[in-house]
């Protein structure tokens, strides 16, 4: 397994408070690269501008493929390392506010995770059953 920098609420690199960097491991680590694969615009990295999600050229676009959406999101994470399986997947959109909601669930080497996006940058994340409050860095499983 990989080394990640540990990320706070606001996806800033995680100081633990004698200011030194934290590292996501197991668990954590699987929820944070799913969100931040997700939340990853393609075009946005210069070194690789075909990684990442197409929201401007094929989400973001009227009028909206939904069909098309939720492949390229289901896709994302099911291409996530130690996710092995996506069990479950919801996807509503509303049409009025062009608000995108997700919930899913996927099975990984660490058991299963469960995330709910709200929209308004709310993502709720829960392990076998359990809502995580990741407002709380405590709950994170850092070195």
């Amino acid at each position: 397994m990989s080394i990640s920098l540990a990320l706070n609420e606001n996806g800033d690199v995680f100081l633990n408070s004698e200011g030194g960097i934290g590292r996501a491991r197991d668990f954590f680590q699987v929820v944070q690269h799913v969100t931040t694969r997700l939340r990853f615009y393609k075009g946005e990295w210069f070194l690789n501008t075909d990684a990442g999600v197409d929201y401007f050229g094929k989400i973001l676009i009227k009028p909206s493929n939904l069909a098309l959406t939720e492949s390229l999101i289901k896709n994302e994470i099911i291409n996530t390392p130690e996710v092995e399986s996506l069990t479950s997947f919801e996807m509503s959109f509303d049409s009025v506010t062009r608000k995108l909601k997700i919930q899913f669930s996927a099975s990984t080497v660490f058991g299963e995770i469960g995330f709910l996006d709200e929209g308004e940058d709310v993502i709720r994340i829960y392990k076998d059953g359990v809502e995580i409050n990741f407002q709380n860095t405590s709950t994170f499983n850092y070195d």
